[in-house]
Order: structure tokens, then C-alpha cells, then sequence
């Protein structure tokens, strides 16, 4: 099996003669957003992609195999809905609505003209109609914008030069005849939204440990783990960390974020009540779903006293925590973006605490694991704000049965 492990960038690609372009691997979009993937290509050559996780392929990237074969990615045929409508005024009506509603989509142009590409949803179709769209479905290449926190040119900072081996045979070239699509990046500081000084702060003052709403109490069934010998040292205790970031946060309460602090700049109440009661229903267990609701009373009246609260009318029943961070991130002006990165930072220092009391995890070692997963921070972030509402929902069995056991726990520090 050919084990792929790095992204060519643009200008490695642009060295890259289509003869030396060993095979073709043909991926739908689902298997293009992945990092981790074992896959077939076009001539029957197993493969495995150990990439690092955020930046999609895009049709048309190349990717290295440790043993120097070149892979060109091509987007799969699939099925998709292609929206038409004038241009101008109109055609920007309908990228917004669709847009405002997190919908992955394709923008581009042809003979026809202009088009907004989705995939099929007929809730997002009625609403293509209403604004005066014309819909065809079909199957097609898809292919969608990368997004705003994305960046062309994606760059290794490696210093790499072309000076790879191709000690192999290069009789297999399926030239589609398509012009290589420009490789997604992880964002720079050059796209990214800058914060002021005081929005920069009032982040800081919500993630910090000292914020006056019990996180510490809470182990999220971290204690359990411990307790039953699935976490024993620092090694597993990264790998636990990391799985729950990767398959709890990014499918969760990341793109919640998003979407709720984009409800709170609405004055959505509506969208509100909805993602608050979904998160609700999303807790396995009654533990979880109680910390939610428990730190999210204790920040309303920490808010309270503050005189920060929103109108009333705007705040859910039982708002949870994560309803409430998107309220004050929203009030302190914080952009998105790193309204993400702020609750996913204090979500890893939260753990790595409960770490330090109860399994035991020396300080030295709690910042070594800081500095193994800060960048998978990024990358969480990154693919939360890619996730369409039917990709939302955490993955973590391992967790809810801790979270569940942690209930009977002979002894333990944390509450249940």
C-alpha cells in the first residue's frame, strides 16, 4: 500500500511534468475532507492518506507517497443540485442566504453563465426558488469554496525543492484534462480576522481558569477513564485528548459556536432556542447534559452581575454554556474565528487540570501535551467552521461511557 503523507504545494505542483504522475485517485467530497484514509485509485493501487487534518483536496492536488510516487486527486461525479439565476444583485441574494445558513457550496461559471452548486437538500432548494433560481439535478464534480478562513497557496515552510525520487514507472497517467485546482491552506495570520485589544481581553476573561462558573468541578468523564485504566499515562492521556478534539469538538460544540454566535448578531431567537435545544438532546448522559446547563446558569449570572445579559426575550430555556460563551464572545466583539480557538484552549487546559489531580500528570507534562496539540487546535477549528449542520454531532462512546460510570465511581473528585 502506498502510504501518502504530504500535499504537494502550488509551486511544487507547477515543477510536476504529467508523466511522472503515477495514477489518479477519485474521491467525493466526504472523502475529500478527510485526513486519515485508506482508498483504491484509478488502476487498482491501494492506498493510504496520512495527511494533517483541516485543508480538503481539492481536484486536482497532488500528494507524495514516502516512497516518491505522485498521486493526482480528482473530485468524484456526484450527485448535486446546480442553481442558475442573473447575475448581479440577484445571484449575490442567493450566495448569501445560502451562505448564511453554513452550506458548503461551489460558486463558478460556464458556457451557460454563473452558477451556485449544492448538494441535494430540499429545504436549501425551495429556498434557491424563492429567490428566483432555477434548479437542475445532475451529477457533477464537487467542488466547493474552500472558505473564508481558508487561503490559496498552501504552504509546507519547509523548504522543499523538487528533489523528491521517482524511481518508479510513470505509464499511468489519466490526464482528465482538468486544470489543477488550487491546494486549500491552513489560515495565516494574513487571513485572519485581526482582534482589538479590548475584543482580545474580553476573550481572555472568558476563558480564563479563574472565571467564576465551576469548570473546574467537571471532569467530563475523564476521572472515569482514568479510574478504569483506559488512560494511564501522559502518552494515552494526549491520544484521548486528541480523539475527543478531532470526534467531540469539531463535530460539536465548535460549529455550534459558530452558528449560535451568528444567531446572537441576529437577534435570531428562533435559531437560538433550536441549536440550544439540539446540544441538549446531542448529551448522552445526564452528566454531561447537567455541566452544560449547570455552566451555563452560572455564567447568565455571572453576566448578570456584569449587567452584559441580552435582552430576555433572546435567551433560550436553560441556556447551556456553550449558548451563553457565543453571547459573550458576541458582546465583546470577538470574531469567530477565534471565538473557537479561545473555548477549545480552555477546553484543553480544563482537561489537562482534571489531569494533574487525579491521574497524577506533572505540570511539565500537561505543557508538553499543550504543545503536541495547540496545532490540532487550529486544525479543530478549521474544520469546525467547514461543517454543514447534518455533519454535526460528536463521536464518542468511549467518553459517554465514562461519563455514565462516573456516576457509580467509588471515589472520585470531580462531580456526576
Amino acid at each position: 500500500m502506498l502510504e501518502l503523507t504530504k500535499r504537494l504545494s502550488e509551486q511544487e505542483a507547477a515543477e510536476i511534468d504529467s508523466s511522472e504522475i503515477l495514477d489518479n485517485l477519485i474521491l467525493p467530497y466526504e472523502l475529500r475532507i478527510r485526513g486519515r484514509l485508506r482508498a483504491t485509485t484509478q488502476t487498482k493501487v491501494d492506498v493510504g492518506l496520512f495527511l494533517d487534518r483541516g485543508p480538503v483536496l481539492r481536484d486536482g492536488d497532488l500528494l507524495l507517497a514516502k516512497t516518491g510516487e505522485i498521486i493526482r486527486i480528482r473530485a468524484a461525479e456526484e450527485q448535486v443540485v446546480t442553481a442558475r439565476i442573473e447575475n448581479g444583485q440577484p445571484l449575490a441574494r442567493l450566495c448569501y442566504h445560502l451562505g448564511n445558513r453554513h452550506v458548503t457550496l461551489a460558486i463558478g461559471m460556464d458556457d451557460k453563465g454563473a452558477y451556485v452548486r449544492i448538494t441535494p437538500d430540499h429545504v436549501l432548494e425551495e429556498l434557491a426558488e424563492r429567490l428566483g433560481a432555477t434548479l437542475v439535478h445532475h451529477t457533477a464534480p464537487f467542488d466547493p469554496e474552500p472558505g473564508a478562513y481558508t487561503q490559496a497557496g498552501y504552504s509546507h515552510g519547509n523548504g522543499h525543492s523538487h528533489g523528491h525520487s521517482h524511481g518508479h514507472s510513470h505509464s499511468h497517467d489519466h490526464d482528465h484534462g482538468t486544470a489543477m485546482a488550487t491546494v486549500t491552506s491552513t489560515p495565516t495570520e494574513a487571513a485572519t480576522p485581526q482582534v482589538d485589544d479590548l475584543a482580545l481581553l474580553g476573550l481572555m476573561q472568558l476563558v480564563s481558569p479563574a472565571l467564576p462558573i465551576g469548570a473546574f468541578a467537571w471532569s467530563q468523564g475523564l476521572e472515569s477513564a482514568f479510574e478504569l485504566g483506559w488512560v494511564n499515562n501522559e502518552s494515552e492521556l494526549a491520544q484521548w485528548i486528541e480523539g475527543v478534539l478531532e470526534d467531540g469538538l469539531s463535530r460539536c460544540e465548535l460549529p455550534l459556536l459558530v452558528r449560535l454566535q451568528t444567531a446572537w448578531a441576529e437577534g435570531d431567537a428562533i435559531t437560538l432556542a433550536k441549536w440550544n435545544d439540539w446540544l441538549h438532546a446531542t448529551r448522552e448522559t445526564a452528566e454531561l447534559s447537567d455541566e452544560d446547563t449547570r455552566l451555563g446558569g452560572a455564567l447568565v449570572t455571572l453576566l448578570r452581575n456584569l449587567e452584559l445579559l441580552p435582552e430576555p426575550h433572546l435567551i433560550p430555556e436553560e441556556p447551556g454554556y456553550i449558548t451563553m460563551f457565543a453571547w459573550a464572545a458576541h458582546k465583546r466583539c470577538v470574531p469567530v474565528r477565534q471565538t473557537l480557538l479561545g473555548f477549545a484552549w480552555a477546553w484543553l487546559e480544563n482537561q489537562l487540570a482534571v489531569a494533574c489531580k487525579a491521574l497524577p500528570l506533572g505540570h511539565t507534562a500537561a505543557q508538553r501535551i499543550i504543545e503536541r496539540l495547540r496545532p490540532q487546535l487550529a486544525v479543530a477549528v478549521d474544520t469546525a467552521l467547514e461543517r454543514n449542520d447534518h455533519e454535526l454531532g460528536p463521536i464518542l462512546p468511549g467518553l459517554a461511557l465514562g461519563s455514565a460510570l462516573h456516576e457509580t465511581q467509588y471515589s472520585r473528585l470531580f462531580r456526576s
